[in-house]
């Protein structure tokens, strides 16, 4: 393990951090970043169950909304890149871009803009995904019964970029971890195949 770095902020905090072995620094591990949600120009947000349900039945939130709500929803929080990785089996990358856009202007998930605080030339990531007061009064409706653990959209603002940064770092393990996982079981496969020939 390589040893801490310390970078002294404009504040005068100082800040200790650890490169990874290839010396760069992954956004999601950078104790200084900085952001927030931000809206898209003319923002609709959807503020009751009536409005959202007459979305639903109208065929405007449909399957493929509905599994990218509900992923974001067990994930609390999620960047579109993980988005885009999990479904890719059921919908393309350019499918999730343009649904994301359509519920981020009506209101059922926010998009994060974050940046680092120690490298802020540092090229932007994909953005941090959280459900939106619309995305939790559907998925609260739909599926609270089966979940102990939701967060408000007021939750974000006070828990800021370092809670929306531990889930998303989460996330990223469950996905490698999966995908380790699927890589063993072919392994298994193929080594079981190679005994019959």
């Amino acid at each position: 393990m390589s040893a801490p770095q310390v970078s002294v902020q404009e504040n005068g905090k100082a800040v200790q951090y650890w490169l990874n072995r290839d010396e760069s620094l992954s956004l999601w591990d950078d104790p200084s970043l900085q952001g927030g949600p931000i809206l898209p120009d003319k923002f609709k947000p959807l503020t009751d169950l009536r409005s959202i349900y007459d979305r639903i039945n109208s065929g405007f939130i449909n399957e493929k909304d509905n599994l990218i709500l509900k992923l974001i929803w067990d994930s609390l929080a999620i960047t579109e890149a993980q988005i885009k990785n999990f479904v890719e089996s059921k919908i393309s990358r350019s499918q999730v871009s343009e649904s994301l856009k359509k519920l981020v202007l009506y209101g059922f998930v926010s998009r994060w803009e974050i940046k680092s605080g120690l490298f802020p030339d540092q090229p932007k990531t994909s953005a941090p995904i959280t459900l939106n007061t619309a995305g939790h009064l559907m998925m609260w409706a739909y599926h609270n019964r089966n979940t102990n653990y939701s967060l408000k959209p007021e939750q974000w603002l006070k828990l800021g970029v370092a809670g929306v940064q531990r889930f998303v770092t989460m996330n990223q393990i469950k996905y490698e971890f999966a995908i380790g996982q699927q890589l063993l079981k072919k392994l298994v496969l193929v080594s079981k195949a190679k005994r019959y020939w």
